[in-house]
Protein backbone atom coordinates (compact mmCIF):
# COMPACT_ATOMS: atom_id res chain seq x y z
CA UNK A 1 0.00 0.00 0.00
CA UNK A 2 1.20 3.12 -0.66
CA UNK A 3 1.76 6.53 2.25
CA UNK A 4 -1.01 9.40 2.31
CA UNK A 5 2.05 11.20 1.56
CA UNK A 6 2.64 9.39 -1.59
CA UNK A 7 -1.27 9.86 -2.32
CA UNK A 8 -0.91 13.63 -2.21
CA UNK A 9 1.89 13.48 -4.71
CA UNK A 10 0.05 11.56 -7.04
CA UNK A 11 -1.15 13.16 -10.46
CA UNK A 12 -1.63 11.06 -12.74
CA UNK A 13 -3.34 7.33 -12.86
CA UNK A 14 -4.62 4.89 -15.06
CA UNK A 15 -6.93 1.91 -14.61
CA UNK A 16 -6.86 -1.05 -16.74
CA UNK A 17 -7.72 -4.48 -16.98
CA UNK A 18 -10.54 -4.69 -14.35
CA UNK A 19 -12.30 -7.40 -16.37
CA UNK A 20 -14.24 -9.59 -13.96
CA UNK A 21 -18.49 -9.45 -14.63
CA UNK A 22 -19.36 -7.30 -11.74
CA UNK A 23 -16.70 -5.61 -11.04
CA UNK A 24 -17.11 -1.75 -9.59
CA UNK A 25 -14.48 0.88 -10.23
CA UNK A 26 -11.98 1.32 -7.34
CA UNK A 27 -13.79 4.57 -6.08
CA UNK A 28 -11.51 4.49 -3.08
CA UNK A 29 -8.46 6.53 -4.62
CA UNK A 30 -10.96 10.03 -5.36
CA UNK A 31 -11.10 9.72 -1.59
CA UNK A 32 -7.04 9.50 -1.04
CA UNK A 33 -5.48 11.30 -4.08
CA UNK A 34 -6.38 14.87 -3.29
CA UNK A 35 -4.06 16.18 -5.85
CA UNK A 36 -5.21 13.87 -8.65
CA UNK A 37 -5.52 15.86 -12.02
CA UNK A 38 -5.14 12.94 -14.87
CA UNK A 39 -7.22 9.43 -15.17
CA UNK A 40 -7.12 6.97 -17.71
CA UNK A 41 -9.70 4.18 -17.62
CA UNK A 42 -9.32 1.58 -20.46
CA UNK A 43 -10.03 -2.25 -20.83
CA UNK A 44 -12.39 -3.06 -18.17
CA UNK A 45 -15.66 -4.21 -17.25
CA UNK A 46 -17.39 -0.99 -15.12
CA UNK A 47 -20.86 -0.35 -15.91
CA UNK A 48 -20.55 3.16 -14.03
CA UNK A 49 -17.73 5.14 -13.29
CA UNK A 50 -18.89 7.27 -10.59
CA UNK A 51 -21.75 6.68 -8.47
CA UNK A 52 -22.98 7.92 -4.97
CA UNK A 53 -20.38 5.54 -2.86
CA UNK A 54 -17.38 6.53 -5.18
CA UNK A 55 -17.97 10.51 -4.42
CA UNK A 56 -18.50 10.20 -1.31
CA UNK A 57 -21.84 11.53 -0.68
CA UNK A 58 -23.06 11.95 3.17
CA UNK A 59 -26.16 13.20 3.73
CA UNK A 60 -26.77 15.32 0.30
CA UNK A 61 -23.23 16.61 0.91
CA UNK A 62 -19.48 15.60 -1.32
CA UNK A 63 -16.78 14.80 0.96
CA UNK A 64 -13.81 14.50 -1.90
CA UNK A 65 -11.74 16.92 -2.64
CA UNK A 66 -10.41 15.17 -5.63
CA UNK A 67 -10.81 18.00 -8.90
CA UNK A 68 -10.08 15.92 -12.14
CA UNK A 69 -8.72 18.15 -14.85
CA UNK A 70 -8.13 15.09 -17.63
CA UNK A 71 -10.19 12.16 -18.25
CA UNK A 72 -9.55 9.52 -20.63
CA UNK A 73 -12.44 6.75 -20.94
CA UNK A 74 -11.30 3.94 -23.94
CA UNK A 75 -11.96 0.39 -24.25
CA UNK A 76 -14.97 0.29 -21.57
CA UNK A 77 -17.42 -2.01 -24.02
CA UNK A 78 -20.05 -2.65 -21.07
CA UNK A 79 -20.23 0.81 -19.57
CA UNK A 80 -23.86 2.26 -19.37
CA UNK A 81 -23.21 5.31 -18.14
CA UNK A 82 -20.15 7.66 -16.90
CA UNK A 83 -23.11 8.69 -13.90
CA UNK A 84 -26.65 8.92 -13.52
CA UNK A 85 -29.32 11.61 -14.13
CA UNK A 86 -29.37 13.88 -10.47
CA UNK A 87 -25.99 12.65 -9.11
CA UNK A 88 -24.27 15.84 -7.17
CA UNK A 89 -20.62 14.78 -9.72
CA UNK A 90 -19.75 18.52 -10.33
CA UNK A 91 -17.35 18.73 -7.37
CA UNK A 92 -15.34 16.10 -9.23
CA UNK A 93 -15.58 16.94 -12.56
CA UNK A 94 -16.12 20.94 -12.17
CA UNK A 95 -12.59 21.68 -13.26
CA UNK A 96 -12.09 18.98 -16.04
CA UNK A 97 -10.66 20.89 -18.71
CA UNK A 98 -10.17 17.38 -21.48
CA UNK A 99 -12.56 14.62 -21.46
CA UNK A 100 -11.82 11.53 -24.12
CA UNK A 101 -14.11 8.98 -24.54
CA UNK A 102 -13.05 6.12 -27.06
CA UNK A 103 -14.72 2.75 -27.61
CA UNK A 104 -17.16 2.59 -25.55
CA UNK A 105 -20.14 0.64 -27.29
CA UNK A 106 -23.08 0.30 -24.27
CA UNK A 107 -23.23 4.47 -23.89
CA UNK A 108 -26.88 6.04 -24.99
CA UNK A 109 -25.43 9.62 -24.21
CA UNK A 110 -22.35 11.10 -23.02
CA UNK A 111 -23.39 12.18 -19.53
CA UNK A 112 -26.74 13.17 -18.01
CA UNK A 113 -28.13 16.83 -17.98
CA UNK A 114 -27.51 17.31 -14.17
CA UNK A 115 -23.63 16.97 -15.35
CA UNK A 116 -22.34 20.55 -15.90
CA UNK A 117 -18.72 21.05 -17.69
CA UNK A 118 -17.79 24.48 -16.81
CA UNK A 119 -14.20 24.49 -17.29
CA UNK A 120 -14.04 21.93 -20.36
CA UNK A 121 -11.79 22.74 -23.19
CA UNK A 122 -10.91 19.71 -25.10
CA UNK A 123 -14.46 17.20 -25.96
CA UNK A 124 -13.18 13.99 -28.28
CA UNK A 125 -15.66 11.31 -28.73
CA UNK A 126 -15.07 8.06 -30.98
CA UNK A 127 -16.56 4.86 -31.56
CA UNK A 128 -18.95 4.74 -29.25
CA UNK A 129 -21.51 2.60 -31.23
CA UNK A 130 -24.13 2.86 -29.13
CA UNK A 131 -24.55 6.42 -28.73
CA UNK A 132 -27.97 8.29 -30.32
CA UNK A 133 -27.50 11.52 -28.45
CA UNK A 134 -24.06 13.17 -26.99
CA UNK A 135 -25.53 15.72 -24.47
CA UNK A 136 -28.64 17.85 -23.70
CA UNK A 137 -29.01 21.25 -23.96
CA UNK A 138 -28.89 22.09 -20.55
CA UNK A 139 -25.23 20.59 -20.91
CA UNK A 140 -24.26 22.07 -23.70
CA UNK A 141 -25.30 25.74 -21.90
CA UNK A 142 -22.15 24.96 -19.27
CA UNK A 143 -20.01 24.71 -22.45
CA UNK A 144 -18.76 28.08 -21.84
CA UNK A 145 -14.69 27.39 -22.50
CA UNK A 146 -15.34 24.11 -24.68
CA UNK A 147 -12.25 25.22 -27.71
CA UNK A 148 -12.40 22.37 -29.35
CA UNK A 149 -15.08 19.35 -30.35
CA UNK A 150 -14.20 16.12 -32.38
CA UNK A 151 -16.53 13.31 -32.61
CA UNK A 152 -15.83 10.33 -34.84
CA UNK A 153 -17.46 6.88 -36.12
CA UNK A 154 -20.68 6.99 -33.75
CA UNK A 155 -22.95 5.06 -35.82
CA UNK A 156 -26.28 5.26 -34.28
CA UNK A 157 -25.62 8.95 -33.09
CA UNK A 158 -28.37 11.20 -34.74
CA UNK A 159 -28.06 14.47 -33.13
CA UNK A 160 -25.17 15.96 -31.04
CA UNK A 161 -27.48 18.06 -29.22
CA UNK A 162 -30.97 16.65 -28.00
CA UNK A 163 -33.25 19.08 -25.71
CA UNK A 164 -35.01 17.39 -22.60
CA UNK A 165 -39.15 18.33 -22.28
CA UNK A 166 -38.12 20.70 -19.45
CA UNK A 167 -34.90 22.51 -21.56
CA UNK A 168 -37.01 25.59 -23.79
CA UNK A 169 -34.06 27.27 -23.81
CA UNK A 170 -34.33 29.98 -26.86
CA UNK A 171 -30.58 30.71 -27.33
CA UNK A 172 -27.44 28.54 -26.31
CA UNK A 173 -23.89 30.32 -26.81
CA UNK A 174 -20.72 28.43 -27.71
CA UNK A 175 -18.54 31.04 -26.20
CA UNK A 176 -15.01 30.12 -26.89
CA UNK A 177 -15.74 27.09 -29.22
CA UNK A 178 -12.84 27.46 -32.35
CA UNK A 179 -12.86 23.43 -34.24
CA UNK A 180 -15.73 21.47 -34.55
CA UNK A 181 -15.01 18.05 -36.36
CA UNK A 182 -17.70 15.32 -37.22
CA UNK A 183 -16.45 12.70 -39.26
CA UNK A 184 -17.91 9.05 -39.99
CA UNK A 185 -21.44 9.64 -38.43
CA UNK A 186 -23.71 7.20 -40.98
CA UNK A 187 -27.06 8.44 -38.85
CA UNK A 188 -26.31 12.18 -38.00
CA UNK A 189 -29.05 14.88 -38.98
CA UNK A 190 -28.38 17.61 -37.16
CA UNK A 191 -26.08 19.16 -34.86
CA UNK A 192 -29.09 20.28 -32.79
CA UNK A 193 -32.74 18.92 -33.14
CA UNK A 194 -34.01 21.80 -31.14
CA UNK A 195 -35.32 25.02 -32.01
CA UNK A 196 -33.25 27.16 -29.80
CA UNK A 197 -30.87 29.60 -31.55
CA UNK A 198 -27.24 28.71 -31.66
CA UNK A 199 -24.54 31.23 -31.54
CA UNK A 200 -20.18 30.57 -32.15
CA UNK A 201 -18.82 34.02 -32.02
CA UNK A 202 -15.15 32.31 -32.24
CA UNK A 203 -15.55 29.37 -34.46
CA UNK A 204 -13.45 29.21 -37.57
CA UNK A 205 -12.83 25.57 -38.62
CA UNK A 206 -15.39 23.28 -39.27
CA UNK A 207 -15.23 19.25 -41.40
CA UNK A 208 -17.82 17.99 -41.77
CA UNK A 209 -17.04 14.07 -43.22
CA UNK A 210 -18.70 11.26 -44.26
CA UNK A 211 -22.15 12.28 -42.29
CA UNK A 212 -24.46 11.21 -45.29
CA UNK A 213 -27.73 11.67 -43.40
CA UNK A 214 -26.76 15.10 -42.27
CA UNK A 215 -29.41 17.54 -43.82
CA UNK A 216 -28.91 20.38 -41.99
CA UNK A 217 -26.58 21.81 -38.75
CA UNK A 218 -29.75 22.91 -36.53
CA UNK A 219 -33.38 23.63 -37.06
CA UNK A 220 -32.83 26.76 -35.33
CA UNK A 221 -30.96 29.64 -36.12
CA UNK A 222 -27.30 29.78 -36.12
CA UNK A 223 -24.56 32.66 -36.09
CA UNK A 224 -20.99 32.29 -36.84
CA UNK A 225 -19.34 35.73 -37.56
CA UNK A 226 -16.20 34.00 -38.18
CA UNK A 227 -17.13 30.83 -40.33
CA UNK A 228 -15.78 31.86 -43.97
CA UNK A 229 -15.92 27.57 -45.04
CA UNK A 230 -16.81 24.24 -44.00
CA UNK A 231 -13.94 21.13 -45.19
CA UNK A 232 -14.96 18.03 -46.42
CA UNK A 233 -11.86 16.77 -46.63
CA UNK A 234 -8.89 17.21 -43.76
CA UNK A 235 -6.12 19.92 -44.52
CA UNK A 236 -8.41 21.96 -46.31
CA UNK A 237 -8.33 19.71 -49.62
CA UNK A 238 -11.91 20.31 -49.68
CA UNK A 239 -14.26 23.01 -48.75
CA UNK A 240 -17.08 24.50 -49.71
CA UNK A 241 -19.07 28.01 -48.52
CA UNK A 242 -22.89 29.06 -49.56
CA UNK A 243 -23.23 32.37 -47.27
CA UNK A 244 -23.82 30.37 -43.73
CA UNK A 245 -23.56 27.23 -41.87
CA UNK A 246 -27.30 25.86 -42.13
CA UNK A 247 -27.34 26.54 -46.21
CA UNK A 248 -23.64 25.14 -46.48
CA UNK A 249 -24.86 21.61 -44.98
CA UNK A 250 -27.70 21.34 -46.59
CA UNK A 251 -26.10 22.13 -50.11
CA UNK A 252 -23.81 19.22 -49.25
CA UNK A 253 -26.56 17.05 -48.74
CA UNK A 254 -27.64 18.14 -52.14
CA UNK A 255 -24.86 17.46 -53.48
CA UNK A 256 -24.72 13.71 -52.04
CA UNK A 257 -27.80 13.18 -53.67
CA UNK A 258 -26.31 13.80 -56.89
CA UNK A 259 -24.91 10.26 -57.71
CA UNK A 260 -22.30 11.10 -60.43
CA UNK A 261 -20.39 13.35 -58.13
CA UNK A 262 -20.25 11.37 -55.33
CA UNK A 263 -16.81 9.66 -54.49
CA UNK A 264 -17.88 8.16 -51.26
CA UNK A 265 -21.50 6.30 -50.16
CA UNK A 266 -22.29 4.35 -46.66
CA UNK A 267 -25.46 2.34 -47.10
CA UNK A 268 -27.35 -0.37 -44.90
CA UNK A 269 -29.23 -3.27 -46.57
CA UNK A 270 -32.39 -1.78 -47.38
CA UNK A 271 -30.35 1.14 -49.14
CA UNK A 272 -28.44 -1.73 -51.10
CA UNK A 273 -31.40 -3.51 -52.31
CA UNK A 274 -33.47 -0.14 -53.26
CA UNK A 275 -30.03 0.75 -55.26
CA UNK A 276 -30.80 -2.52 -56.96
CA UNK A 277 -34.09 -2.97 -57.93
CA UNK A 278 -33.30 0.51 -59.62
CA UNK A 279 -33.06 0.53 -63.27
CA UNK A 280 -29.14 -0.15 -63.74
CA UNK A 281 -27.81 2.30 -66.13
CA UNK A 282 -29.90 4.78 -63.93
CA UNK A 283 -28.33 3.55 -61.03
CA UNK A 284 -24.43 3.90 -61.80
CA UNK A 285 -22.59 5.59 -59.47
CA UNK A 286 -19.28 5.93 -61.31
CA UNK A 287 -17.41 8.12 -59.12
CA UNK A 288 -17.71 6.22 -55.54
CA UNK A 289 -14.37 5.14 -54.32
CA UNK A 290 -15.17 4.39 -51.09
CA UNK A 291 -18.25 1.97 -50.40
CA UNK A 292 -19.25 1.58 -46.84
CA UNK A 293 -21.58 -0.97 -45.86
CA UNK A 294 -23.06 -1.67 -42.89
CA UNK A 295 -26.34 -3.49 -41.21
CA UNK A 296 -26.57 -6.29 -43.73
CA UNK A 297 -28.66 -8.47 -41.64
CA UNK A 298 -30.50 -10.81 -43.51
CA UNK A 299 -29.57 -9.74 -46.79
CA UNK A 300 -27.74 -12.12 -49.05
CA UNK A 301 -24.41 -10.99 -50.96
CA UNK A 302 -24.71 -13.08 -53.63
CA UNK A 303 -25.42 -9.63 -55.43
CA UNK A 304 -22.22 -8.46 -55.67
CA UNK A 305 -21.79 -8.63 -59.13
CA UNK A 306 -24.85 -6.24 -59.52
CA UNK A 307 -23.72 -4.17 -56.70
CA UNK A 308 -20.02 -3.54 -58.59
CA UNK A 309 -21.37 -3.08 -61.79
CA UNK A 310 -23.30 -0.11 -60.00
CA UNK A 311 -20.37 1.11 -58.21
CA UNK A 312 -17.36 0.09 -60.97
CA UNK A 313 -14.38 2.19 -59.65
CA UNK A 314 -14.72 1.08 -56.16
CA UNK A 315 -11.28 0.57 -54.84
CA UNK A 316 -12.21 0.91 -50.65
CA UNK A 317 -14.68 -1.02 -49.06
CA UNK A 318 -15.93 -1.01 -45.22
CA UNK A 319 -18.50 -3.74 -44.10
CA UNK A 320 -20.19 -3.44 -40.63
CA UNK A 321 -22.25 -5.05 -38.94
CA UNK A 322 -23.63 -7.95 -41.14
CA UNK A 323 -24.83 -11.91 -40.23
CA UNK A 324 -22.52 -13.15 -43.12
CA UNK A 325 -20.35 -16.15 -42.07
CA UNK A 326 -18.45 -15.43 -45.05
CA UNK A 327 -18.37 -12.34 -46.70
CA UNK A 328 -17.47 -13.10 -50.05
CA UNK A 329 -18.87 -16.41 -51.11
CA UNK A 330 -16.71 -17.78 -54.12
CA UNK A 331 -18.90 -20.83 -55.63
CA UNK A 332 -22.00 -18.27 -55.80
CA UNK A 333 -20.05 -15.22 -57.25
CA UNK A 334 -16.76 -16.25 -58.44
CA UNK A 335 -17.06 -13.01 -60.89
CA UNK A 336 -17.70 -11.15 -58.04
CA UNK A 337 -14.90 -12.28 -55.84
CA UNK A 338 -12.74 -11.92 -58.92
CA UNK A 339 -13.36 -7.87 -59.50
CA UNK A 340 -13.28 -7.65 -55.64
CA UNK A 341 -9.97 -9.53 -56.19
CA UNK A 342 -8.09 -7.18 -58.83
CA UNK A 343 -10.03 -3.81 -57.57
CA UNK A 344 -9.88 -3.19 -54.34
CA UNK A 345 -7.32 -1.96 -52.25
CA UNK A 346 -8.40 -1.26 -49.02
CA UNK A 347 -10.91 -3.60 -46.78
CA UNK A 348 -12.25 -2.74 -43.55
CA UNK A 349 -14.57 -5.14 -41.51
CA UNK A 350 -16.23 -4.08 -38.09
CA UNK A 351 -18.51 -5.76 -35.87
CA UNK A 352 -19.51 -9.13 -37.91
CA UNK A 353 -20.41 -11.37 -35.06
CA UNK A 354 -20.63 -14.14 -37.57
CA UNK A 355 -18.02 -13.41 -40.14
CA UNK A 356 -15.79 -17.02 -39.97
CA UNK A 357 -14.15 -16.15 -43.69
CA UNK A 358 -13.66 -13.12 -46.03
CA UNK A 359 -13.25 -15.48 -48.86
CA UNK A 360 -14.44 -19.16 -49.25
CA UNK A 361 -11.34 -20.30 -48.64
CA UNK A 362 -12.19 -24.39 -50.22
CA UNK A 363 -12.53 -22.47 -53.48
CA UNK A 364 -10.07 -20.14 -53.21
CA UNK A 365 -7.79 -19.88 -56.28
CA UNK A 366 -4.70 -17.98 -57.59
CA UNK A 367 -6.70 -15.76 -59.61
CA UNK A 368 -8.77 -14.66 -57.08
CA UNK A 369 -6.42 -13.75 -54.45
CA UNK A 370 -6.17 -10.30 -53.32
CA UNK A 371 -3.92 -9.06 -55.78
CA UNK A 372 -3.75 -5.19 -55.21
CA UNK A 373 -5.10 -5.52 -51.46
CA UNK A 374 -2.81 -2.54 -49.40
CA UNK A 375 -4.88 -2.52 -46.40
CA UNK A 376 -6.65 -4.91 -44.34
CA UNK A 377 -8.42 -4.10 -41.11
CA UNK A 378 -10.53 -6.83 -38.96
CA UNK A 379 -12.61 -5.72 -35.87
CA UNK A 380 -14.24 -6.86 -33.75
CA UNK A 381 -15.24 -9.88 -35.97
CA UNK A 382 -15.21 -12.89 -32.92
CA UNK A 383 -15.68 -15.95 -35.23
CA UNK A 384 -12.61 -15.39 -37.25
CA UNK A 385 -9.84 -17.93 -36.17
CA UNK A 386 -7.24 -16.31 -38.48
CA UNK A 387 -7.25 -13.98 -40.87
CA UNK A 388 -7.34 -16.15 -43.78
CA UNK A 389 -5.73 -20.07 -43.51
CA UNK A 390 -5.53 -20.98 -46.93
CA UNK A 391 -2.14 -20.15 -48.69
CA UNK A 392 -2.66 -17.03 -50.07
CA UNK A 393 -0.67 -14.35 -51.31
CA UNK A 394 -0.76 -11.10 -50.16
CA UNK A 395 1.90 -9.65 -52.59
CA UNK A 396 0.46 -5.98 -52.24
CA UNK A 397 -0.36 -5.85 -48.90
CA UNK A 398 1.26 -2.64 -47.08
CA UNK A 399 -1.17 -2.67 -43.51
CA UNK A 400 -2.66 -5.32 -41.71
CA UNK A 401 -4.73 -4.43 -38.36
CA UNK A 402 -6.71 -6.83 -35.76
CA UNK A 403 -8.81 -5.79 -33.22
CA UNK A 404 -11.52 -7.24 -30.57
CA UNK A 405 -11.51 -10.55 -32.39
CA UNK A 406 -11.46 -13.27 -29.27
CA UNK A 407 -12.04 -15.95 -31.11
CA UNK A 408 -8.41 -15.45 -33.46
CA UNK A 409 -5.70 -18.02 -32.31
CA UNK A 410 -3.65 -17.11 -34.81
CA UNK A 411 -3.07 -13.88 -37.32
CA UNK A 412 -1.55 -16.12 -40.22
CA UNK A 413 0.59 -19.28 -41.39
CA UNK A 414 4.56 -18.98 -42.26
CA UNK A 415 3.40 -19.49 -45.60
CA UNK A 416 1.23 -16.22 -45.99
CA UNK A 417 3.63 -14.51 -43.79
CA UNK A 418 6.21 -15.18 -46.54
CA UNK A 419 3.88 -13.08 -48.93
CA UNK A 420 3.98 -10.18 -47.18
CA UNK A 421 7.05 -8.65 -48.92
CA UNK A 422 5.73 -5.14 -48.84
CA UNK A 423 3.76 -4.97 -45.47
CA UNK A 424 4.91 -2.21 -43.84
CA UNK A 425 2.54 -1.86 -40.69
CA UNK A 426 1.28 -4.74 -38.44
CA UNK A 427 -1.22 -3.86 -35.46
CA UNK A 428 -2.42 -6.41 -32.97
CA UNK A 429 -4.44 -5.73 -29.93
CA UNK A 430 -6.81 -7.64 -27.61
CA UNK A 431 -7.66 -10.81 -29.60
CA UNK A 432 -7.68 -13.13 -26.08
CA UNK A 433 -6.96 -16.01 -27.80
CA UNK A 434 -4.11 -15.56 -29.99
CA UNK A 435 -1.37 -17.66 -29.07
CA UNK A 436 1.08 -16.63 -31.82
CA UNK A 437 1.03 -13.88 -34.32
CA UNK A 438 3.28 -16.40 -37.09
CA UNK A 439 1.93 -19.96 -37.26
CA UNK A 440 3.95 -22.40 -38.36
CA UNK A 441 3.25 -24.91 -41.62
CA UNK A 442 4.75 -28.29 -41.19
CA UNK A 443 6.15 -28.41 -44.61
CA UNK A 444 8.01 -25.19 -44.45
CA UNK A 445 8.93 -25.32 -40.47
CA UNK A 446 13.01 -24.39 -41.12
CA UNK A 447 12.54 -21.80 -44.16
CA UNK A 448 13.43 -17.86 -43.25
CA UNK A 449 10.85 -15.50 -43.36
CA UNK A 450 11.96 -12.20 -44.65
CA UNK A 451 9.81 -8.91 -44.04
CA UNK A 452 11.00 -6.88 -45.83
CA UNK A 453 9.23 -3.80 -45.53
CA UNK A 454 8.01 -4.02 -42.25
CA UNK A 455 8.80 -0.55 -40.55
CA UNK A 456 5.98 -0.63 -37.49
CA UNK A 457 5.20 -3.27 -35.25
CA UNK A 458 2.56 -3.19 -32.38
CA UNK A 459 1.21 -6.05 -30.09
CA UNK A 460 -1.18 -4.71 -26.98
CA UNK A 461 -3.43 -6.94 -25.15
CA UNK A 462 -2.80 -10.12 -26.28
CA UNK A 463 -3.30 -12.06 -23.08
CA UNK A 464 -2.49 -15.73 -24.46
CA UNK A 465 0.39 -14.54 -26.74
CA UNK A 466 3.34 -16.82 -26.24
CA UNK A 467 5.44 -16.03 -29.16
CA UNK A 468 5.17 -13.65 -32.56
CA UNK A 469 6.61 -17.14 -34.15
CA UNK A 470 6.72 -20.11 -32.40
CA UNK A 471 8.99 -22.08 -34.77
CA UNK A 472 12.61 -22.43 -36.04
CA UNK A 473 12.39 -20.04 -38.82
CA UNK A 474 14.98 -17.38 -38.90
CA UNK A 475 12.72 -14.43 -38.94
CA UNK A 476 14.42 -11.50 -40.30
CA UNK A 477 13.16 -7.51 -40.51
CA UNK A 478 15.89 -5.12 -42.45
CA UNK A 479 13.54 -2.26 -42.13
CA UNK A 480 11.88 -2.62 -38.86
CA UNK A 481 12.46 0.45 -36.71
CA UNK A 482 9.26 0.75 -34.00
CA UNK A 483 8.08 -2.04 -31.73
CA UNK A 484 5.52 -1.62 -29.44
CA UNK A 485 4.38 -4.86 -26.40
CA UNK A 486 2.48 -3.85 -23.82
CA UNK A 487 0.07 -6.40 -22.02
CA UNK A 488 1.33 -9.50 -23.15
CA UNK A 489 2.02 -11.14 -19.64
CA UNK A 490 2.56 -14.88 -21.99
CA UNK A 491 4.95 -13.98 -24.23
CA UNK A 492 8.39 -15.19 -22.89
CA UNK A 493 10.22 -15.04 -26.33
CA UNK A 494 10.16 -13.24 -29.66
CA UNK A 495 10.72 -16.38 -31.17
CA UNK A 496 12.90 -19.57 -30.74
CA UNK A 497 14.54 -18.99 -33.83
CA UNK A 498 16.94 -16.38 -34.90
CA UNK A 499 16.14 -12.98 -35.22
CA UNK A 500 17.74 -10.21 -37.55
CA UNK A 501 16.93 -6.83 -37.09
CA UNK A 502 19.51 -4.85 -37.54
CA UNK A 503 17.87 -1.27 -37.50
CA UNK A 504 15.65 -1.83 -34.62
CA UNK A 505 17.35 -0.03 -31.03
CA UNK A 506 14.49 -0.02 -28.74
CA UNK A 507 11.02 -1.60 -27.83
CA UNK A 508 8.33 0.24 -26.29
CA UNK A 509 6.52 -1.16 -23.31
CA UNK A 510 4.00 0.10 -20.29
CA UNK A 511 3.42 3.34 -20.18
CA UNK A 512 5.70 4.69 -23.17
CA UNK A 513 8.58 2.92 -21.05
CA UNK A 514 11.52 1.75 -23.28
CA UNK A 515 13.49 -1.69 -23.38
CA UNK A 516 16.89 -2.45 -24.85
CA UNK A 517 19.08 -5.46 -24.15
CA UNK A 518 20.82 -5.47 -26.82
CA UNK A 519 18.75 -8.03 -29.10
CA UNK A 520 15.26 -8.35 -29.48
CA UNK A 521 14.59 -12.17 -28.08
CA UNK A 522 16.91 -11.24 -24.95
CA UNK A 523 14.57 -7.78 -24.50
CA UNK A 524 11.69 -9.59 -24.53
CA UNK A 525 12.76 -12.43 -22.13
CA UNK A 526 13.72 -10.05 -19.82
CA UNK A 527 10.40 -8.11 -19.73
CA UNK A 528 9.02 -11.65 -18.73
CA UNK A 529 11.31 -12.25 -16.29
CA UNK A 530 10.54 -8.78 -14.95
CA UNK A 531 6.57 -9.09 -14.81
CA UNK A 532 6.59 -12.94 -13.96
CA UNK A 533 9.99 -13.41 -11.33
CA UNK A 534 10.92 -15.82 -13.44
CA UNK A 535 14.18 -16.68 -12.95
CA UNK A 536 14.80 -20.04 -15.28
CA UNK A 537 18.23 -19.08 -17.65
CA UNK A 538 18.07 -17.59 -20.86
CA UNK A 539 19.42 -20.04 -22.73
CA UNK A 540 17.69 -22.93 -20.82
CA UNK A 541 14.30 -21.04 -21.58
CA UNK A 542 14.70 -20.72 -25.29
CA UNK A 543 15.75 -24.11 -25.30
CA UNK A 544 12.78 -25.77 -23.93
CA UNK A 545 10.75 -23.37 -26.62
CA UNK A 546 12.18 -24.15 -29.16
CA UNK A 547 11.80 -28.35 -28.37
CA UNK A 548 8.41 -26.80 -27.69
CA UNK A 549 7.56 -25.48 -31.58
CA UNK A 550 9.28 -28.64 -32.54
CA UNK A 551 5.81 -30.41 -30.97
CA UNK A 552 3.65 -27.58 -31.95
CA UNK A 553 3.89 -26.08 -28.89
CA UNK A 554 2.31 -29.50 -27.00
CA UNK A 555 4.22 -28.02 -23.93
CA UNK A 556 2.70 -25.30 -22.21
CA UNK A 557 3.91 -22.86 -19.34
CA UNK A 558 1.50 -24.09 -16.22
CA UNK A 559 0.40 -20.72 -15.60
CA UNK A 560 -3.04 -19.79 -13.90
CA UNK A 561 -5.20 -18.20 -16.24
CA UNK A 562 -6.00 -15.18 -13.23
CA UNK A 563 -2.38 -14.30 -13.52
CA UNK A 564 -3.24 -12.89 -17.06
CA UNK A 565 -5.94 -10.48 -16.17
CA UNK A 566 -4.91 -9.80 -12.61
CA UNK A 567 -6.72 -6.12 -12.05
CA UNK A 568 -3.89 -3.43 -11.32
CA UNK A 569 -3.72 0.15 -11.38
CA UNK A 570 -1.00 1.94 -12.68
CA UNK A 571 -0.09 4.81 -11.26
CA UNK A 572 2.89 7.40 -11.94
CA UNK A 573 3.47 10.61 -10.15
CA UNK A 574 6.73 13.22 -10.57
CA UNK A 575 8.56 11.49 -8.05
CA UNK A 576 8.08 8.46 -9.55
CA UNK A 577 5.85 6.11 -7.38
CA UNK A 578 4.72 3.40 -9.44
Amino acid sequence: MYSQDQYDKLEHLSVSLFESEGTTFPHWFLENAQNLEKLIVEWSSFVEIFHDQSIGIEKGQVTISTRLKDLTLNQLHDLDHICKEGLQIDPVLQHLEQLAVVHCSSLVNLVPSSVTFAYLRHLEVANCNGMINLITCLTAKSLVNLATMKIESCNLLQDIMNANENEKDKEIVFSSLETLELVSLPRLRSFCSCKCSLLFPLLENVLVKECPRMEIFSTGDTSTPDLQQVQIEENNKQNFWEGDLNGTINKLFEDKLNRNSLEQLALNGKDAMMILNDHMEEAKFPKVETLRMQCLYDTQLTWWNDLLEIFPNVVGLQVRQSSMQTLFPVEESAHCSTRIAQQVRKLELFEMEHLKHIWHEESLADQLAPQNLESLGISACPNMVSVVSSSVSFQSLKELYVENCKGMTHLITSSIAKSLMQLEKLIVRNCEMIKDVVNVDDEEADEDIIFENLEYLELSTLISLRSFCYGKHALIFPSLIWFIVKACPQMEVFSPGSIIAPYLRTVEVENQRKQWKGDLNITIEQLFKDNQGTTEPTTARRQRLSEDGDRDGARRLNRNDSDCATEHLYCSTESGVK
